[in-house]
């Protein structure tokens, strides 16, 4: 058991792992001048020890020199010395004193070596781990005596030393270079390549570790350890950003979280409408299906109906030649009977029977005129009873006339003849009288349906409110408020704030009259009235009627200033005003309507004329106003007519006075539809009337009326012949045959 954490083998194995410096080399560098120096760490922790002045320094910034760039590298720091005492050109040449110049006073540094001379630096490091081996070198030259010296840099996989690969050159260091790289070392020009080139083969992967490495290497004390590891042991950090980017991420949570619940909820949602969906898609499938089989039904009752379509026109086609058969046979049973009838109209002939066959066509012809005529009469009679002249009826066969007047023969029909036109006219006239009544009703129907319909309205607009505002003023303000945003409370009208007092109620029609264009003015405070100005100035203001038409209407506004000067009210003992009666509801425009009340309702309530007469500014109970020597009374509605109230902000008298309106309203809607349906049936009897009258023109003479004549001319006929054929038994039996030929003898057809 060991007390140590890891054992003797394990740090011995693990110690070998990584770069570890093999040996150093220079040449011409600082006072080690013309041959190759050597201190060879081997890899291991190496203490390097001397008299003052003996290099060491020189030594450590060799390799400081390897691994960091110039211009950052303080020479000498190991000893404690100034950092302009030494610089690189001073190793370059090789300073090791000064000398004083007698003829300027100054002094300048002496070299071991010229512009001609080279110096090296090389140091190569090992990986025992992984049996690898990296060589870094620098080789100094100068071409001048001012300036840096100019240097290139080596870096190789291999392990390379001053005497075998930098020297037996010549004097052009071009050649070094092609040497150095033929054998596979890497050269560059500057140290940033050179730098990135060694923390790659070296395995160095932050740049701030060799800024670590500079600060330690000749470190003689540590003042603040924290200080020391947060400057030199950590790489440099933005708190600012990180924590700016660890709100943002969070803020990315944040939303990605809302995001996710969003969706979630949204998800939610809609799953009823991807129940839905399904449901919709699967009646889809069910109703294509259902067309399917609507498809195929169809197919089917057409093939059914051709199957028995078929059957009926083959049982048709046996029934056809059956019936023309059986038509054939009554063809020709019919010209027999033809030919016989023929025969018995010559054999007629032949004992006498011409007169008689006249009579019979004689009496024939006349019962067929005696049957048109009676149409006509019959006809005749009803336009007669449409005309209100005759009342008509078929009584026993015959007309039995009755009412106005009589048409029995020609002279009474002559007589309708001349009194038509006058009854006509008479008619039409008084249709004229009825459609102008029937218009008159249908419009004041129409304009009390309208004005019903407002009251309904205004009644159903005030049971969601307490003022006595008119509902379209109240419209214009609800579509104001609601393009600008603003609640309607904010843009109050001067009625809904201002009523009047318990007290003085009696006065409430004079406050109506005086205060009802303030009452109905929109209240906007100076905040809000460029809004409101540019809304009006934008477009045409107007409001939707009952019957649907959209009319233009009036707005009226008020501009409440910021500041503004309190108006005191005049005090005048004993003298009631107008402003006394009336009430200001608490709030924001309180201290403005109280200023505006003094100034617009500054009149006297007088009770006489005689006061009246008397005062500047005064007004009277029953609504007189006087201002001046301008006196106004509006007595379009009464003075305690609540249903043109605007004040207060309590409407129950109001909607009872609408509700009584709206009542009396509905009473003569019915009265004025039994009056319009009256006129109506009265104008319809008289359109009929006219119409009757005109249709009678197309009667002309009574002959073709008179049925009763031709039936009794037929009748004398008929009797003349059956006087002829009771005198001849011969005649008699030829007529027998006959009739009983036309019994059998079908009717004629034509195909």
């Amino acid at each position: 058991m060991t007390d140590s954490l890891f054992s003797a083998v394990e740090l011995a194995t693990a110690g070998r792992a990584g770069y570890r410096l093999q040996h150093v080399e220079v040449f011409n560098w600082g006072t080690f001048d013309s041959r190759v120096w050597r201190l060879s760490p081997h890899g291991e922790t190496s203490l390097l020890t001397g008299d003052i002045g003996s290099g060491k320094s020189t030594l450590v910034d060799a390799i400081t020199t390897l691994l960091l760039p110039a211009n950052k590298i303080a020479y000498n720091k190991a000893a404690g010395a100034d950092s302009r005492e030494r610089t690189l050109r001073s190793y370059v040449e090789g300073h090791y004193k000064s000398e004083r110049i007698e003829a300027t006073g100054a002094s300048r540094p002496i070299g071991l070596r010229d512009q001609n001379a080279y110096s090296v630096v090389l140091g190569v490091f090992v990986n025992d781990g992984y049996d690898e081996t990296v060589t870094l070198a620098q080789v100094f030259h100068q071409k001048d005596r001012t300036g840096q010296p100019d240097r290139f840099f080596v870096t190789a996989t291999s392990e390379l030393s001053v005497e075998t690969d930098f020297a037996g050159f010549g004097a052009d260091l071009n050649s070094l270079r092609r040497r150095l790289r033929v054998g596979g070392a890497e050269i560059t020009n500057g140290f940033p390549d050179y730098g990135r080139t060694v923390r790659r083969l070296l395995g160095i992967r932050s740049e701030q570790a060799m800024e670590l490495f500079h600060q330690t290497v000749s470190m003689k004390s540590v003042g603040n350890l924290n200080e020391f590891v947060r400057n030199h042991m950590l790489e440099p950090a933005d708190a600012a950003a990180k924590v700016k980017g660890i709100v943002g991420h969070f803020e990315d949570l944040t939303k990605a979280h809302d995001a996710v619940k969003r969706a979630r909820e949204q998800l939610e949602a809609l799953r009823p409408l991807v129940a839905t969906t399904v449901k919709y898609d699967d009646a889809l499938v069910r109703r294509a299906d259902f067309e399917a089989q609507r498809q195929a039904v169809r197919l089917f009752f057409a093939e059914l109906r051709i199957r028995l379509l078929g059957e009926t026109i083959a049982s048709n086609t046996d029934l056809r030649a059956h019936r023309a058969a059986e038509a054939d046979e009554a063809g020709a049973g019919r010209h027999r009977l033809a030919a016989d009838r023929e025969q018995l109209i010559t054999e007629r002939t032949g004992a006498g029977g011409d007169r008689v066959s006249q009579l019979e066509q004689l009496a024939s012809s006349l019962r067929a005129e005696a049957q048109v005529r009676r149409g006509r009469r019959d006809r005749f009679s009803a336009r007669l009873a449409d005309a209100g002249l005759v009342d008509a009826g078929l009584v026993d066969g015959g007309l039995a006339e009755s009412g106005l007047s009589e048409v029995t023969d020609a002279g009474s029909f002559s007589a309708l003849l001349t009194a038509t036109p006058i009854a006509r006219q008479a008619a039409t006239d008084e249709q004229a009288a009825l459609d102008g009544q029937v218009g008159e009703l249908t419009v004041s129907q129409g304009e009390l349906k309208r004005t019903s319909e407002e009251t309904n309205t205004e009644l159903f607009s005030l049971a969601g409110r307490t003022s006595n505002l008119p509902s379209s003023q109240l419209e214009i303000r609800g579509q104001l408020c609601a393009d600008l945003g603003i609640d309607e409370s904010e843009l109050p009208f001067a009625g809904e704030l201002i009523d009047v007092g318990d007290d003085h109620s009696a006065w409430r029609g004079a406050a109506e009259r005086v205060l009802r264009g303030f009452a109905l003015s929109l209240i906007v405070p100076q905040h809000h009235y460029d809004g409101v100005a540019r809304w009006v100035n934008e477009r045409r203001l107007t409001h939707r009627r009952t019957d649907g038409r959209v009319v233009g209407s009036r707005l009226v506004y008020e501009r409440m200033p910021a500041r503004r000067v309190r108006v005191k009210s005049p005090t005048a003992s004993g003298v009631l005003l107008l402003a006394d009666t009336l009430e200001v509801r608490d709030g924001p425009f309180r201290d403005y309507l109280e200023g505006e009340l003094v100034r617009r309702a500054d009149y006297r309530c007088v009770a006489d004329l005689a006061q009246f007469r008397d005062e500047r500014r005064a007004v009277t109970k029953q609504g007189q106003v006087r201002s001046g020597d301008r006196h106004e009374k509006d007595d379009r509605s009464r003075v305690d007519d609540p249903k043109a109230w605007v004040l207060g902000w309590v409407n129950e008298r109001k909607v009872a006075a609408l509700t009584e309106q709206r009542s009396e309203q509905q009473r003569l809607l019915v009265d004025l539809d039994e009056q319009l349906k009256r006129a109506r049936a009265r104008r319809t009897a008289a359109q009929s009337r006219v119409t009757a009258l005109a249709s009678l023109a197309e009667y002309t003479s009574w002959a073709e009326l008179d049925w009763a004549s031709a039936l009794s001319e037929a009748e004398q006929h008929h009797a003349e012949r059956s006087r002829l054929l009771s005198g001849s038994s011969t005649l008699t039996e030829i007529e027998r045959r006959l009739e009983a030929n036309a019994e059998r003898l079908p009717p004629s057809t034509t195909d």
